[in-house]
């Protein structure tokens, strides 16, 4: 319906028995918030007067490449046949060449996703990472005691936050309660070309995950994380292309600390890491910790900002820390461990 737009809404719109998508934006302008938008579609997935045998498996609405476009006042009624779904995520992204590092903030008010007939509410498109705000709690009833609600793909690092839990066959992913807050971490520019293609790993790390463990323990905890207990070990695959080219891009649940670390020990020498600092407006959003072990030996450790300042090292204790307060601990260790087939 739409490929490169600015502030244009979509009005009134009514779809129907269609073979891919009802309402499709590619990209918009990413302006302020509530600029471009679809707001009171009706949208039906097929028809009782539709006799084709195959109809594939459409989408009512996929949403845009970019953050800040809205969903408001829409009903959803019909999809409740083959992988048909209301919603998909990132526009065009049908394939691994997919121009995109994707977890774009798509944010909904007023949804009506008839409970009879719309039987899987979401199937995200590739890179699997879309990010979707339930701002009112209409849609995700599951989690909306807050009054909102998140939808994220399946990313299984998330799940260590109780407010969070997966529902693969209506929502394709997780679903978490208001009372938290999904944002994208970007990591790009990088060196040195030896971490081209490889995958960087994500694992939850709080302080009470790993009290009382002994160190052999948390050495085996970081190889393979507890899934039993709900800790998973998270595989984030290098992206060639786009937006930046040559990426790491996962959603993350913010308040929590994780242990990143990349495929075989490799150390970066160089690294960009990025939020969408404008999508941390909520009253929500907490702080993202990362826990960064390095391998080989360092003659420094900095951290810089965007403006050029350095930001100095143990800024982390900091009452309210910024983006990039850091804290380096310079500690040896000499381990002779067994880690089995650690990635």
């Amino acid at each position: 319906m739409g490929a490169v737009l600015g502030a244009v809404r979509f009005e009134n719109i009514k779809t129907a028995d269609n073979r891919l998508a009802g309402i499709e934006i590619e990209v918009d302008a990413n302006l302020e918030e509530k600029m471009a938008y679809v707001d009171g579609a009706l949208i039906v997935g097929r028809t009782e007067n539709n006799m084709e045998s195959d109809v594939g498996s459409p989408r009512g609405i996929i949403t845009p490449r970019t953050d800040k476009w809205w969903v408001m006042n829409v009903r959803f009624y019909n999809f409740n046949f083959g992988e048909a779904a209301a919603l998909g995520s990132c526009s065009h992204c049908f394939h691994p060449a997919a121009t995109d590092s994707d977890c774009r903030t798509i944010k909904f008010e007023n949804i009506m996703m008839d409970p009879t007939t719309v039987t899987k509410k979401i199937r995200y498109q590739f890179p699997f990472k879309g990010i979707f705000h339930d701002t009112d709690g209409s849609w995700i009833p599951e989690k909306n005691g807050a009054g909102e609600a998140w939808a994220s793909s399946y990313w299984g690092h998330n799940l260590a936050d109780p407010a969070c839990s997966s529902d693969m066959d209506v929502y394709d992913g997780i679903i978490c309660e208001g009372t938290v807050t999904v944002r994208k971490m970007l990591w790009y520019n990088f060196g040195p070309g030896s971490l081209e293609n490889r995958s960087l790993y994500v694992l939850p790390y709080d302080d009470h995950i790993l009290a009382g463990k002994t160190e052999e323990e948390i050495m085996e905890y970081e190889a393979n994380g507890d899934p039993d207990n709900g800790y998973h070990l998270t595989e984030v695959p290098f992206r060639l292309k786009a937006g930046p080219p040559k990426h790491w891009a996962v959603p993350m649940i913010t308040g929590h600390k994780y242990l990143v670390r990349w495929e075989f020990g490799l150390d970066f020498e160089r690294m960009r890491f990025e939020i969408v600092e404008y999508l941390w407006d909520h009253p929500e959003d907490e702080n993202i910790e990362l826990e960064l072990p390095f391998y080989d030996q360092r003659e420094a450790i900095t951290v810089d900002g965007t403006d050029g300042i350095r930001l100095s090292n143990n800024t982390l204790a900091r009452i309210q820390p910024e983006f990039g307060a850091n804290l380096v601990r310079n500690d040896t260790s000499f381990y002779d461990t067994d880690l089995g087939d650690m990635p």
